[in-house]
């Protein structure tokens, strides 16, 4: 990762918008093909996934402007945890005996 972004930064092309673009979206495949097996309604899974990418978004561009550090990545894990837990304590929960 260390090389795509620093291919980035020095180029400035936009053409790697789309080399990000296709791994957010990897990485939200791989989660919700995951989530899935969870016990949760596709509206819980969906907010799930929603927090996910807009995390993901943020550490690519805090990456990006060469502003993620242990704060920001400890911001980003704090806002996580509370949002999915937000989330998985206010959902019914369909454990099928």
């Amino acid at each position: 990762h260390q090389l795509l972004k620093t291919a980035l930064l020095e180029k400035k092309d936009a053409g790697y918008f789309w080399l990000y673009s296709f791994a957010i979206a990897y990485c939200l495949t791989i989660v919700s093909w995951g989530a899935f097996f969870l016990p949760f309604s596709y509206l819980t899974i969906g907010l799930l996934l929603l927090v996910v990418y807009f995390l993901l978004v943020d550490y690519l561009v805090r990456s990006i402007r060469q502003e993620f550090g242990k704060t920001a990545f400890l911001t980003d894990l704090f806002v996580f945890l509370i949002s999915a837990g937000f989330v998985l304590f206010s959902t019914r929960w369909e454990i099928i005996d």
